[in-house]
């Protein structure tokens, strides 16, 4: 009963189809805690109406950590994030501050990328995690 109903909020506020090849995870997770999630990935911070979802990886530019760059590259990572009365949207945060923001606020909190493997060679789209945190800002 629990993998429908969070299946129908799934739906509900992110927009998924539950037509993925593989299930995503549903998280519930601690506000202030760092939490690792996969493309298709929905986590709800705990006490808060924040849900969060990994889309994608849209780009991937960045320099492998066994490789010496002129410029160590960006990744942008796609989420769609949902609080209270806001709806969901899309949120982009890279990995590199100087190509974009790693952060982006959610009413009276802040969503931020904390990191993105794989770091190495080669990069699929089914073997990304990233690493987020969802914190108050008062």
């Amino acid at each position: 009963m629990m993998r429908w109903s969070q299946l129908a909020l799934c739906a509900l506020l992110l927009g998924c189809d539950g037509n993925s090849a593989t299930d995503p995870e549903f998280l519930r997770v601690p506000l202030g805690s760092i939490f690792k999630v996969f493309p298709g990935d929905v986590a709800s911070i705990q006490g808060t109406d924040i849900v969060v979802q990994f889309v994608t990886v849209s780009t991937d530019n960045r320099c492998p950590p066994e490789l010496t760059c002129i410029v160590p590259g960006d990744a942008q990572v796609d989420i769609r994030v949902s609080a209270g009365g806001e709806g969901r949207r899309a949120v982009a945060l890279h990995t590199n501050t100087a190509e974009g923001p790693n952060s982006e606020a959610v009413g009276d909190y802040v969503l931020q990328l904390v990191w993105l493997d794989p770091a190495s060679l080669p990069r699929r789209a089914n073997t990304y995690m990233a690493t987020l945190i969802v914190v108050a800002v008062r």
